[in-house]
């Protein structure tokens, strides 16, 4: 289940450079949800790890990241230096309505493409949001007979929820 702190969704092998072994992941993190709207805010972001040393991708490199519920981003560069350890490659940002119950999974993809090592790595992750509350639970005091006094509580999931009881 995603947190409010990017998790590691998944990694794949982008190749070995003979000094240094290159991978591919994407991370996810909710940064907020709303219980009226039944939707989270979610960032995602494509990483690089280089295990040691530096790496050098060469010309034509390519980095792409999508997510659901973001706009897509595509960046291309000349060249790019890579040093030992992650570096963020995109990061994007986007808003989820979940399912009915409140319940939603997302996904992420992410590609690194580099012309002069022949490299074209695509890696794939999903995972769970929280789940959003969506139905108040009733409770009720007191004897159910004609005559009785009974308290009912509503328990509002969101303070902005309204209930209308009849009797």
């Amino acid at each position: 289940m995603l947190t409010k702190n990017y998790k590691l969704l998944k990694e794949i092998y982008v190749g070995d450079t003979g000094d240094q072994d290159i991978y591919l992941r994407v991370y996810a993190k909710y940064n907020s949800q709303s219980s009226v709207n039944n939707t989270s805010s979610v960032s995602y972001q494509s990483r690089l790890y280089v295990s040691t040393g530096s790496f050098y991708s060469g010309n034509t490199t390519q980095k792409s990241l999508s997510g659901t519920g973001a706009i897509s981003k595509i960046k291309e560069a000349a060249n790019g230096t890579y040093s030992a350890g992650e570096t963020v490659l995109n990061t994007i940002t986007g808003t989820i309505l979940h399912d009915p119950n409140g319940k939603k999974t997302i996904s992420t993809s992410a590609t690194f493409y580099s012309s002069p090592w022949g490299w074209n790595a695509t890696v794939n992750g999903s995972e769970t949001l929280p789940t959003i509350p969506r139905a108040s639970k009733p409770t009720i005091n007191g004897l159910l007979q004609f005559g009785s006094t009974i308290t009912i509580n509503t328990n509002r999931v969101d303070e902005s929820f309204t209930h209308t009881i009849k009797y």
